[in-house]
């Protein structure tokens, strides 16, 4: 553990200058996990309102038009 903890530390001594890069890349991927997750649900739910739209407009166009008045 402890030549665990010196090597993050020798690595961090050359990182340092880019502190800024590696916390927004951090940030970032921490940001593309939670998407990764989140795209699924919201997917399901497009899907769901755009079946459910299309199921009310089949419906809108059976009583407007009822195929047994044309047999």
């Amino acid at each position: 553990m402890k030549q665990e903890q010196n090597s993050f530390s020798r690595l961090w001594t050359y990182l340092r200058a880019y502190r800024l890069e590696v916390c927004l890349s951090i940030f970032l991927k921490i940001l593309s996990v939670v998407m990764s997750v989140v795209e699924p649900f919201v997917l399901g739910l497009a899907i769901t309102e755009l079946t459910k739209n299309l199921m009310d407009m089949a419906k809108g166009l059976v009583l407007i038009h009822p195929i047994s008045r044309s047999l």
